[in-house]
Order: C-alpha cells, then structure tokens, then sequence
C-alpha cells in the first residue's frame, strides 16, 4: 500500500490484488469501472464520433501506467484474437486516446493472454518454448500464453464464474477532493487461468503459444537507451545494471543483449521451478550482493564505486551477516533442492546464462541448439 493512499483515503488497495489508489492522478490511471463501454461517446480523441465499443467485464491486472481488463467487443462479439497461429507477438486490435479527468490515455485493445505470474499456468508448463523471443526488459510479466479457447465461452458464464466480486470502496478524507478523478470502488483482479483450468480447457502443451506482450522500454540494440530507473525489478536484473545505477553511470552498462540473456536465465527458472530464481528486497547494494552470489565475483575496478569488504562489514549487526566471498556452486545447490528442477541439462543451461560477466553469457543462439528448445523436449522419440 503507499503511505499517500494512507494518508488520502479511509480505505485503500495493496498494490497486489489491487491497484495503488495514488497512481490516480494527472497523466496517471484513467478510472475504470465494471460495465463501463469504451470509449464513451465525444471522448476518443482520435475520432470524435467513435462510437462506446468496448464493455469492461473483469480487471485482469495493473502496472506502473495502466490498469488492465477483459472487454467485450460489442461490434464483433469476441473477447481476444481468434487464430493465434505461431506468431509470437501479441495481436492488437485497436488503438484510440481518450480524454478523461486525469489527462490524455491512450487505450490499446489487444488478444487475451494469461500470464506467466499466473499459479495455473505456472503449474501447468514445465518447459518454456520460445523464450528467446525476448524483448528488452524481458521479464515474465511481458509475456503471456495466448488463450483462444476462452471464445468459446459466453460473456454470461464468464461472469457467473467470476460472481460477486470483491470491491473496496474509495472514499476520500478531504470532502473536496476531485472524485471524477478516481473509481468509486476498486476490484481485484481475477485468474483466466484459474477459469481456464476449472473449465478443463487449458491449451494443450503442443497448442501452447507464449506471447510478448509489452514492448515499452524495448530499444534498438545500435541504439544507446535513455535512462529508465526501475525499468526490471531485482528479481531478473544483471549485476551491470545495478553498477551502473550505483556509479552514476561510470561502470557497468545500460540494458543490453547482453542483459537479456540474464533475464531469460531467470524466467527459464521461473517457469521450470515455479519460484524465482532471485527473490531479493532491500536497497541495491544489497541485491547486487545476491545476485553476485549466482553470478560470480564482480571485475575489480568496480571496488570504486561498491567494495565488498565494506559493505559485508556494514551487515556485521543483522541476524545473518553478509560473507566478503562468492560460492557459486553452494547458492546454485541450494535452490536445487525446493526448486522443483530435476533436469540437469535445464539448470546447467540457466547457469551459463545467468553469469557476472556480460561477455562470457551464453548466447541465445547456442542457447537454441539445445535439446531442450526442440519441440519434442520431454517426449520420448523413437530411433
């Protein structure tokens, strides 16, 4: 929860199931409500004689710039893309900017997709086809299974298994805040996955079709990217990343090809072992440290701008103190016994990927040539 919302409402979302009410703001989150249609008329920018298209049925999940939500199509009775096919990149069908109390939103309407955070899904698939299609800033949130199956099913019984939704009233402290600048209630989000697997109409596993969904921060790799701070959490970001936040930008680098084949690394693991790889909290000192621990000790000229004696040093008062040394082999041990991973070759690839030194990776390319990325991984083939 944020210390505003606190502050501002009598009752207020988690941030988790619910969106922070604080992202409600000028050029935030446009208010949304169940059974709104979109856009509502004299709104859409774009055309002003755009006519309410779209009905909001259920909030499938929030980010740092929007919220997210399963519509209706009213014009052609659909919920998402009706062919998914091979192609990896998510359908989109539409594109307008509305106009509301909050500034300028651009809506984007694109094919449904369960994410990879998603406990069915990630219950579901032991293996993850396709990895390498990754973007920049490829962490599993930008990408999703498509799920074509879901038309199939009429808005009604969508909405009944999804009946009485929870809602938290918003209610502001200050009698004169602008109330047309936030939803009257909250809803949390709900799992397509979990609707999928009672309706026992999962894709099967030679159907499955990952999906990237966000390309927001994506850069051409010729391209040097601008600075964006928070751009992947801890838990799929390279030691270089954290070095150059650390040194103002005099060592390390920026987001990379490079730093991609980490990130994959992570949510090859992430999807093979249902947890992740690096759960980390604290500032960024400190998830340096952990993720340092996978990967290896650091270059030397680092030691400028983060030394490991003192920072262990500073940690000699917590209930566990950090160690000046690296065993690589020890933290990998470790997270084999409750990971869930028991092939060997899956985790011996995570490893080179997952590596200190941008340049000794491996590369996607070889990455590929593994038996594990071959369609028939984890079938059984005759001679």
């Amino acid at each position: 929860m944020s210390p505003t919302d606190q502050v501002t409402f009598f009752y207020y979302g988690d941030g988790v199931g619910s969106e922070v009410l604080a992202r409600y703001t000028a050029q935030g989150f446009h208010p949304v409500l169940l059974g709104d249609i979109l856009p509502k008329s004299g709104t859409c920018v774009d055309d002003r004689q755009k006519q309410p298209r779209y009905r909001i049925a259920q909030k499938l999940g929030h980010g740092a710039f929007s919220t997210v939500w399963l519509a209706r199509d009213l014009s052609q009775d659909r919920l998402g893309g009706e062919n998914p096919g091979q192609n990896h990149i998510i359908e989109v069908f539409d594109i307008f900017t509305i106009q509301g109390p909050n500034g300028f939103h651009e809506c984007i309407v694109m094919e449904v997709v369960v994410p990879f955070d998603d406990a069915p899904i990630r219950r579901k698939y032991s293996a993850l086809h396709g990895a390498n299609k990754g973007c920049v800033d490829p962490h599993y949130a930008n990408f999703g299974i498509a799920i074509p199956q879901l038309q199939q099913f009429d808005e009604e019984v969508i909405a009944d298994y999804f009946a009485a939704p929870v809602v938290m009233p918003v209610v502001p402290r200050d009698p004169l805040f602008p109330r047309d600048s936030v939803p009257s209630y909250l809803t949390e989000t709900v799992s397509l996955g979990s609707f999928l697997q009672d309706q026992q109409c999962f894709p099967s596993e030679d159907q499955v079709c990952v999906k990237i969904l966000d390309f927001g921060r994506a850069h051409w790799t010729d391209k040097v990217p601008r600075e964006l701070p928070g751009a992947a959490p801890p838990t799929i970001r390279p030691p270089e990343v954290y070095m150059h936040e650390l040194s103002d930008g005099k060592m390390g680098s920026v987001w990379s090809k490079a730093a991609d084949v980490w990130a994959i690394g992570c949510i090859l693991y992430l999807i093979n072992a249902g947890c992740q790889l690096l759960l980390v909290q604290g500032d960024s000192q400190y998830q340096l440290y952990k993720a340092l621990q996978l990967g290896g000790a650091p270059p030397k000229d680092w030691s400028e701008y983060w030394d490991l004696e003192k920072f262990c040093e500073s940690t000699r008062d917590r209930k566990n103190p950090m160690v000046p040394s690296f065993d690589i082999d020890g933290a990998w041990d470790s997270r084999r016994p409750t990971s869930g991973l028991k092939d060997e070759d899956v985790l011996d690839i995570i490893r080179q990927m997952v590596v200190t030194d941008p340049t000794k990776r491996m590369q996607l390319a070889i990455a590929l040539e593994h038996a594990i990325f071959s369609p028939q991984s984890g079938t059984e083939q005759e001679d």
